[in-house]
């Protein structure tokens, strides 16, 4: 008996023999050299199947291809007369240079003039004509009649023209020229993110998916059969391998194709593995699915999830059957795992494991893009917590909202536990309170306002949470330290929400919770308080939390320089608004100093930079603030990134700058740029974005555009006031912008 490797070897050399052989002498060959076994002899003659297709059944219609013409003897099957390197027309059309070609026929770059239209022109080779391949010929060209979509390259017209004196018809047809790019190329030679990627990928899936509803399989999805043009819009070519399949109401296939028993058709790098099995029962849309996988991996990774290249045929269709992809994880380690989740069912080697349609891919990739949960994955709480969370984000306007509550609170649980209550079982305790934790979240909180876990439609995040808020204090009653932390959490989320009141309650239970052995959470809740506090404008509420944290920092928590800076840092904000600039100025460039120092990548260092840079520029020392200005938004962008709020911040603080700095017209185009990314990420009515609008009213007011600042100014303070209340300083101020900036009657 003989092993899979030896196999492999007989099949591998009598497959390379026979390329090599007389085709007069293919049979004999193939027989010597597998010894007369029919199963070896199989396999060979599907290995040159498969050759013979992948290099004669595809075409390339980029123009500007080059190469060498085909002569008029390849396309007619008959000497060229006059001499001419292939004929001047075909039907109507004028035919230009080759654009490709390939074992079935050549493309031609051809123009009809009434109605006058440039064509791909695809024409039969004569030497290669025969009942099967004018079939496929035929096939494509139905393929192509059944679809319409703006994915697709459009068919304009199927036509025999006569070519010759003893009558003999020359097929054509003739189908939208595509200007453009391979996808993959596309995407690398323009830096597309992968989120960009994706969408390309999901609007490749939409026009496969309009052929296999009209019933037609691609079979040959590749990088080089999907191009994108330069607007960006993705187009499928070549369906020259296209199987027509009907599917009844029942659901049942019938196919009609001219592939035979044992022959396969595709490019091997992106065949799936019923595809290279030869069988064409086993073709149906999940083939194209495989393939849009691949292009996808390689897309987003780039690379291929199998490593086929530089292989003999044979090894490569082994690899495809048997060798597990690499995991996306491995190839792209920067990406979402969510990502590599999706193409990973795609590719997935058994095709009831896939996705069942090209629309089902499509509307996972969608599902990731818009932060919802992807199908392709065994749902979690924490997965459903973390999109709920993202798909949520401009409700709330925050950039953390449930998040918050789930890696602070849970976080600050455990850390309660193990300071305020050892005498008792730790990992028990712990246990108990993250489990009583995780119910009011998930059941309280977000399965309350997500429908799709159950909850009402009609019920918002904000009633959610207010509902949750006021059950907390008899879920927790036996448990301080959670409550705590859970409490702390609320009043930070409900301070973001302007909902001060809320925010004011949840924060202060928070303190009077926390245990005084726990001076490190103490600190931390004074300073949650104290901010609070001077966003209220209570100015000696705030100093009376700060004084005892900074006696808790100086005699309990001297060696904890975070702590120490963010006291220090809420200090130095504190004499900010009570307009003692040289006090916070002092205060702020310590931070910077010893964050740079100690914490080079903390918010607070990067917060007391800008802040430094922000002062200088209200005292008139500008050339001091530009280049801490610039500093400030280097940080913030490369560790929040551009959209972060944060970043926005310290972007305005600059915009404020360079109009001080006469470079009014750079000001502008940064505030617009904020205003916008405020908008769609936080919504009109958000604070912060109507804090943009109102400096950006400013700067319009001071280079005399009055009654533009007038109509954006009025506009901050209507939602300004809706959320602070008419005596809040951010409303006053919106106010008095709003008077300054009044047209003269």
């Amino acid at each position: 008996m003989t092993s899979a490797g030896d196999d492999f070897a007989r099949i591998d050399a009598a497959f390379k023999r026979a390329l090599n052989a007389d085709p007069a002498q293919t049979d004999a060959v193939i027989a010597d050299a597998c010894g007369g076994d029919e199963r070896l002899i199989a396999e060979v003659r599907a290995l040159l199947n498969a050759d013979a297709a992948a290099s004669g059944t595809t075409f390339d219609l980029t123009l500007g291809l080059t190469g060498n013409r085909p002569s008029a003897d390849d396309i007619l099957g008959r000497p060229a007369s006059g001499g001419n390197p292939h004929p001047d027309r075909i039907g109507a059309y004028t035919l230009g240079p080759v654009l490709g070609r390939g074992g079935m026929g050549v493309v031609y770059k051809a123009e009809r003039t009434n109605p006058r239209r440039v064509v791909a022109l695809k024409v039969i080779r004569r030497a290669v004509q025969g009942e099967n391949a004018m079939r496929r010929f035929r096939l494509e060209a139905e393929a192509l009649a059944r679809l319409s979509h703006p994915g697709i390259a459009a068919l304009y017209e199927i036509g025999l023209d006569q070519v010759s004196d003893q009558g003999e018809e020359q097929p054509y047809f003739a189908m939208e020229l595509v200007e453009g790019t391979p996808i993959t190329a596309y995407a690398d030679e323009r830096a597309l993110s992968p989120r960009d990627r994706l969408e390309l990928l999901a609007k490749v899936c939409d026009a496969i998916d309009h052929a296999h509803t009209r019933g037609v399989v691609h079979r040959d999805l590749k990088p080089e059969n999907i191009f994108v043009t330069a607007q960006g819009d993705p187009k499928v070519l070549d369906l020259g391998i296209a199987k027509m399949v009907n599917i009844e109401d029942t659901g049942a296939i019938s196919v009609t194709t001219p592939t035979q028993a044992g022959q396969v058709i595709g490019t091997i790098h992106y065949m799936s593995p019923e595809q290279v099995s030869g069988d064409p029962d086993a073709i149906d849309p999940r083939c194209d699915v495989y393939a849009l996988g691949v292009v996808g991996y390689e897309l987003l990774t780039g690379n291929l999830p199998i490593e086929t290249t530089g292989v003999s045929m044979f090894e490569a269709m082994q690899r495809i059957k048997d060798v597990p992809p690499t995991p996306v994880r491995r190839s792209a380690p920067h990406l979402d795992p969510d990502i590599g989740t999706i193409l990973e069912k795609a590719i997935a080697k058994d095709p009831d494991a896939r996705y069942a349609s090209a629309s089902a891919l499509a509307a996972d990739i969608r599902r990731f893009l818009a932060d919802e949960p992807i199908r392709a994955r065994a749902p979690s709480t924490w997965y459903h917590l973390a999109k709920f969370t993202k798909r949520n984000r401009a409700l709330v306007g925050a950039l953390a909202v449930v998040f918050v509550v789930l890696a602070g609170s849970l976080v600050a649980v455990g850390l309660a536990l193990r300071t305020a209550e050892r005498q008792r079982s730790i990992a028990e305790n712990e246990r108990e309170i993250l489990a009583q934790v995780n119910t009011f979240l998930v059941d309280d909180l977000i399965a309350k306002a997500d429908p799709r876990q159950g909850g009402s439609k009609d019920v918002s995040l904000i009633d959610a949470l207010n509902t949750a808020a006021d059950s907390i204090g008899e879920r927790f009653g036996d448990a301080p330290a959670a409550e705590a932390a859970i409490r702390d959490s609320l009043g930070q989320i409900y301070s973001t929400l302007n909902d001060f009141e809320r925010a004011n309650h949840n924060s202060t239970l928070a303190l009077e919770l926390t245990p005084g052995a726990d001076a490190a959470s103490r600190v931390d809740r004074m300073n949650n308080l104290a901010l609070l506090a001077l966003d209220l404008g209570d100015f000696d509420r705030a100093e009376a939390l700060l004084v005892p944290a900074q006696q808790l920092v100086d005699e309990e928590l001297s060696g904890d320089t975070e702590r120490r800076l963010d006291v220090l840092s809420m200090r130095a904000r504190l004499a900010y608004k009570r307009d003692d600039r040289e006090a916070a100025l002092a205060m702020y460039q310590r931070v910077a100093e010893i964050g740079r120092r100690e914490l080079p990548d903390d918010a607070l260092t990067i917060t007391a930079i800008g802040a430094v840079g922000l002062i200088y520029q209200q005292l008139g020392r500008l050339e001091e603030a530009l280049p801490l200005q610039l500093e400030a938004v280097r940080i913030d962008s490369e560790r929040f990134g551009p959209e972060h709020p944060d970043t926005l911040t310290t972007k305005t603080n600059h915009a404020m700058l360079l109009h001080r700095l006469d470079r009014a017209d750079e000001a502008e185009a940064l505030l617009q740029e904020i205003l916008a990314i405020r908008l769609r990420t936080m919504g009109t009515e958000n604070v912060d974005t109507n804090v943009t609008r109102m400096v950006y009213a400013g700067l319009l007011n001071r280079t005399g555009r009055a009654s533009e600042a007038h109509a954006m100014a009025l506009e901050a303070l209507r939602h300004l006031e809706a959320a602070l209340g008419p005596d809040h300083r951010y409303t006053q101020n919106a106010r008095l912008l709003v008077e300054k900036s009044q047209p003269e009657p």
